[in-house]
């Protein structure tokens, strides 16, 4: 895990945006590649928001084929880069986990 620049998201009025270059980085491609990929709905994510104790907190993977990428906005926004996930292969096989990004 390590430290990503504040400014890689950002969020206004519950809509969330993320640096091309982080997420391309993140999944070992290029920002070229990556918007291709996106295009053609190989690449998926999902944004999940912290609740009671983990109120404040964001949290957003993205996957593309076997390679998953995951930011942490923590409560102070501190990002947490945290590469090379394992999935939950039950989920994975039940397609539970994942949406098609915009």
């Amino acid at each position: 895990m390590s430290s990503l620049p504040p400014d890689t998201i950002s969020v206004h009025n519950s809509q969330v945006t993320v640096d091309a270059e982080a997420i391309a980085d993140g999944l070992g491609l290029t920002v070229d590649a990556l918007r291709q990929e996106m295009a053609e709905g190989r690449v998926v994510s999902v944004a999940e928001t912290g609740i009671a104790e983990d109120d404040g907190r964001l949290r957003l993977t993205f996957r593309h084929g076997e390679r998953i990428w995951r930011i942490v906005r923590l409560a102070d926004g501190t990002l947490v880069d945290e590469r090379n996930v394992e999935p939950n292969t039950a989920q994975v096989a039940e397609g539970r986990d994942a949406q098609r990004a915009p």
